[in-house]
């Protein structure tokens, strides 16, 4: 997750559990609230498949999950990114 899918998530209620910078190992991290902040040793960033992204696809009922948000808060998110 970059930084504009995250400040987005975050705008719009959305939980997030882990924010990375990086990607490697993880030397530093830091539990604030419900996220995970962690910098990891390699600075350029990557997207790689979650072992929890199986379960993005159960639903809780919790209003703060990625899937309880509208489809355009989830398109908003989306498309946060720097092209």
């Amino acid at each position: 997750m970059n930084f504009g899918h995250y400040a987005v998530a975050k705008r719009l209620g959305v939980r997030v559990e882990v924010f990375s910078i990086g990607f490697g190992q993880t030397p530093d991290r830091l539990r604030k609230g419900e996220t995970d902040y962690r910098h990891r040793r390699n600075p350029v960033g990557r997207l790689r498949q979650d072992e929890r992204r199986e379960s993005m696809d159960e639903r809780t009922g919790d209003p703060a999950e990625f899937l309880s948000h509208s489809r355009w808060h989830r398109f908003l998110i989306a498309i946060a990114a720097p092209p």
